[in-house]
C-alpha cells in the first residue's frame, strides 16, 4: 500500500475522530508520561439511540423500505443489534471506560497496554448475557485472552507479575485461540 492510498483512505476516519473528539466522547490529559483516555460511552450510547431513531424514521419514509427491497431486513437487523451491543457496554461499563497508558518506561507501557486490555475484556464479558452475539464473542475473548497471558508469560517476571491478581475468564490452547482469531 502505497502512502497516497493509506492517507485517502485514512481521512474519514480521521475525520470521524476529529468529530469523536469534539463531540466530547473522548477526553485526554497527560502528567508525567501518563496519558488517560476516557471514553464516555454513554454519550456514545446517545448517539447510537439517536442514530437508530433516524434510522426508523428514514424507514418510515413512503417508499425508502421499498427501494432498499431485500436489503432492508439485514439492514435493520444490524443496526438493532449495535444500537443493543452499545447499550449492553453502556451499562457494563458504567457510562465510561478510562484506559491509561504510560510511556515513561518500556515495562511501564507494556503494563498498561495489557491492563487496559484486561479492563476492556471484562467490561465486554460483563456486557455480554445482555448481547446477541454471545458465543462467538466469548470465543473470541478466550482467545484474546490466551495470547494475553502467552504474552505474559514471555515478560520478566516484575512486568507480568501486576496480571497475576487479574481475574480470568477461562484460556484456552494456543493453537485453538490463534484458530479462533483467525491466525492459521
Amino acid at each position: 500500500m502505497n502512502r497516497r492510498t493509506l492517507l485517502t483512505s485514512a481521512a474519514p476516519v480521521i475525520a470521524l475522530s476529529g468529530l469523536i473528539v469534539g463531540c466530547s466522547v473522548l477526553t485526554e490529559t497527560t502528567t508525567n508520561g501518563v496519558t488517560t483516555i476516557t471514553i464516555n460511552v454513554a454519550k456514545v450510547n446517545q448517539y447510537a439511540e439517536a442514530f437508530a431513531s433516524g434510522v426508523a424514521t428514514v424507514l418510515g419514509v413512503p417508499g425508502v423500505a421499498l427501494m432498499l427491497g431485500v436489503y432492508l431486513a439485514p439492514f435493520q437487523a444490524i443496526a438493532g443489534t449495535i444500537v443493543q451491543d452499545i447499550a449492553a457496554f453502556n451499562t457494563a461499563s458504567g457510562g465510561q471506560s478510562v484506559l491509561t497508558f504510560d510511556a515513561t518506561s518500556v515495562p511501564a507501557a507494556v503494563n498498561s497496554i495489557l491492563a487496559d486490555g484486561q479492563k476492556i475484556l471484562n467490561t465486554i464479558a460483563k456486557a455480554l448475557p445482555q448481547t446477541t452475539i454471545v458465543g462467538t464473542l466469548l470465543s473470541a475473548i478466550d482467545a484474546v485472552q490466551t495470547i494475553v497471558m502467552l504474552f505474559e508469560a514471555m515478560l520478566p517476571a516484575t512486568v507480568g507479575a501486576t496480571f497475576a491478581a487479574v481475574p480470568r475468564i477461562g484460556p484456552m490452547t494456543e493453537v485453538d485461540a490463534l484458530a479462533v482469531l483467525g491466525v492459521r
